[in-house]
């Protein structure tokens, strides 16, 4: 085991560290999405299309006017989307 002197703990946001952590990393990688999808296909969703970017998302819509825009950007829902993809929120 480790001496509690010998423990360093950091908490780095991936978009503001541009460099490489020494010792042991641990990655968190936690998408709303995977709770969101299960959800909207239980209500219905016929299919979801991830995509990479809300450019794409919005290109995708003029595509298919009919689709719903779901998506967030740091906890709050996009502009002119129809829901951000809080599972708790706005999926009545």
């Amino acid at each position: 085991l480790l001496e509690e002197s010998n423990l360093k703990t950091e908490i780095l946001e991936g978009r503001k560290f541009g460099g490489t952590p020494e010792g042991i990393a641990i990655l968190v990688d936690v998408f709303r999405s995977t709770s969101s999808i299960p959800i909207l296909l239980a209500r219905g969703a016929e299919y979801i299309i991830p995509t990479k970017t809300v450019k794409e998302a919005r290109e995708l819509k003029k595509k298919i006017p009919d689709a719903l825009l779901v998506g967030e950007r740091y906890g709050f829902k996009i502009r002119k989307f129809d829901y951000g993809n809080t599972p708790a929120n706005d999926l009545d």
